[in-house]
């Protein structure tokens, strides 16, 4: 089975600026990944490529072994960019302080990396 996800080489520019510069990933399926960053660091640009969204310059990506752009791909990733909301008035309950507290040290490894960002 390939890789959810396979980033190997990728550049994408705006004008003469390299938003992903020599970018390479790869995802397993079924595994979680999280991408962190300071603005401008190139987040949503490698989402949007993902999505089939935004074309890059040099590189390969596959989604699910497929060009972002195919009709397996596009059926299979959804992708929700910066400032649309999905309900204005959604409310967080909150969660059962046990599984708050799983959730926490499932969680805690990417917290700790993100200090500096």
């Amino acid at each position: 089975m390939p890789d959810a996800i396979v980033l190997d080489q990728v550049w994408k520019f705006y004008g003469d600026y390299a938003a992903l510069r020599d970018y390479t990933l790869s995802v397993a399926p079924g595994s979680c990944c999280a991408l962190l960053g300071r603005n401008g660091a190139g987040k949503t640009t490698l989402l949007r490529i993902l999505a089939g969204l935004t074309p890059f310059q040099r590189g390969t990506v596959r989604v699910l072994g497929e060009k972002p752009r195919s009709d397996l791909a596009r059926r299979e990733v959804g992708f929700l960019g910066h400032g649309i909301g999905v309900y204005e008035d959604l409310v967080d309950f909150g969660l059962p302080s046990d599984v708050d507290a799983r959730l926490r040290a499932n969680f805690q490894c990417l917290f700790d990396d993100a200090e500096g960002y």
